[in-house]
């Protein structure tokens, strides 16, 4: 049986003809063979008259207009994947500040509220002059203890790690710091620091020795951020151990200090997203740096699958660190030094 190809069957849909005679209506005279049908020569001829003489003409000027056709619906097709795609592009681009947001808000407090305690530890140090701003004042004789320490920065001076703070920090220390056992709880006052209000309290107790002759601290820190631009609010709370790597013989010298820190925090950043991070690889922090220099802190964000985690660096003093986020996609960022 002969078969007419796929351009045939084409012309068909063009023309809306029955190219095929066999199936032809207008087939007279054949007869039923096999199930099948057959036509005459007398068939053929009759389906010839009723292509037109000029198909050879039409036919380029119909597959134009469906080309035309079909162009027009794939160029739309192309504009709303693009749009598509452009709007998916936005949604993960915004999916990925939130988190990027929300892995800085979690490192960004820790580091505030570190930076924060170093201030307090270095007025504190005997070999610290006390004068100027902040003032300092004993509820008992330097050096005793028990004792409440109140640290006052009154309208605003610049700390030693430079940044700008008002207020007071008031600390109840239960003995000296490396003592084993002893206790510091300090809460703030009308902390302001950079101009953004930080009302917290912290505890530090010290543990003695690891199995490696370390001294460490754990750290319990609950507290609530205020940004003074717009007025949104952050909490950061956190469950940390403080592990003296560098420093420990001088103890009259922080400036020589390294630690590392370890633990867990939770809270909300500004968005009003809650998180849960988790230090994956120790924080290191330097006594002569304004920067946490290395390590690595994992970062869940609520609504959000996966995981997002901050590297910190190679142990360079900079202030630049690596964020992945779930997809495997990352990005540098900016460490801020400031609540945001």
């Amino acid at each position: 049986m002969y078969r007419f190809g796929p351009f045939f069957e084409n012309l068909k849909n063009i023309f809306h003809l029955p190219l095929n005679p066999l199936h032809s209506p207008k087939s007279k005279g054949h007869v039923r063979q096999n199930g099948g049908n057959t036509c005459t020569p007398r068939t053929y001829r009759r389906y010839a008259r009723d292509i037109p003489y000029n198909f050879h003409l039409l036919v380029p000027l119909k597959i134009e207009k469906n080309m035309k056709k079909h162009f027009v619906r794939f160029a739309a097709l192309a504009l709303v994947a693009t749009f598509g795609l452009t709007a998916c592009q936005k949604e993960e681009i915004e999916t990925s500040d939130s988190q990027i947001s929300a892995s800085q808000s979690s490192s960004e407090a820790g580091n505030l509220v570190e930076d924060v305690n170093d201030e307090a530890e270095y007025r504190l140090s005997p070999s610290t002059a006390i004068t100027g701003c902040p003032s300092i004042t004993f509820a008992s004789p330097q050096g005793t203890y028990p004792n409440t320490i109140t640290i006052d920065y009154g309208t605003g001076c610049v700390a030693q790690n430079g940044r700008t703070m008002a207020g007071k920090i008031i600390v109840d220390v239960s003995a000296g710091y490396y003592a084993q056992g002893s206790v510091r709880t300090s809460h703030t006052d009308g902390l302001t620091v950079d101009g953004n209000s930080l009302d917290f309290t912290r505890t530090v107790t010290n543990q003695g020795l690891n199995g490696a002759g370390q001294m460490y601290w754990s750290v319990v820190v609950s507290g609530t951020r205020v940004k003074a631009s717009d007025g949104t609010t952050g909490t950061w709370t956190a469950d940390r151990v403080r592990t003296m790597v560098a420093g420990q013989a001088t103890t009259d010298d922080m400036l020589d200090d390294v630690v590392e820190i370890t633990g867990t925090a939770t809270g909300t950043c500004r968005e009003g997203r809650a998180f849960t991070s988790s230090i994956t690889t120790p924080l290191v922090k330097r006594a002569d740096c304004k920067w946490i220099v290395s390590g690595v802190e994992q970062t869940t964000v609520s609504g959000r699958n996966g995981a997002r985690s901050l590297d910190f660096g190679d142990g360079s003093c900079d202030d630049k660190g690596i964020i992945t986020l779930p997809n495997g996609t990352t990005r540098e960022i900016t460490l801020h030094r400031r609540p945001i």
